[in-house]
């Protein structure tokens, strides 16, 4: 998936980011309410928040982290299994930060327990 097919997608709702581009043209960064989706020529990264006392915004990040990764892995048909699962097991764990990465698709999802932050990267 091209740069301007991911700010194609993540223009229209429910994402309807806002998007700037770096002078040098390295990157774009598109902005929603509770989400920030960096895009480099290596790869993309999407941060979001899943704050505990606004369900409505944690539930959003993770579609929008679903649309992420549906779009950059179509043929991973256990996809969005596979980040679901992630992000029931970090809201579980007790650690200060939970991490996993599939090495076989290139992708990582890190929960930062302490601030609800979490990170999806996915290399192009």
């Amino acid at each position: 998936m091209t740069t301007d097919d991911l700010i194609e997608l993540f223009s229209k709702a429910p994402a309807s980011f806002a998007w700037s581009t770096a002078e040098s043209g390295s990157r774009t960064i598109g902005t929603s309410e509770g989400a920030a989706l960096d895009i480099w020529p290596d790869h993309v990264s999407m941060t979001a928040i899943f704050p505990s006392d606004r369900l409505d915004i944690a539930a959003r990040s993770g579609v929008l982290m679903q649309l992420l990764l549906t779009a950059m892995r179509p043929q991973w048909e256990t996809g969005p299994n596979w980040l679901a699962q992630q992000m029931k097991l970090a809201a579980r764990s007790k650690s200060p930060v939970y991490e996993e990465l599939n090495v076989i698709r290139q992708v990582s999802f890190v929960l930062y327990r302490k601030t609800g932050q979490a990170t999806l990267k996915i290399l192009r």
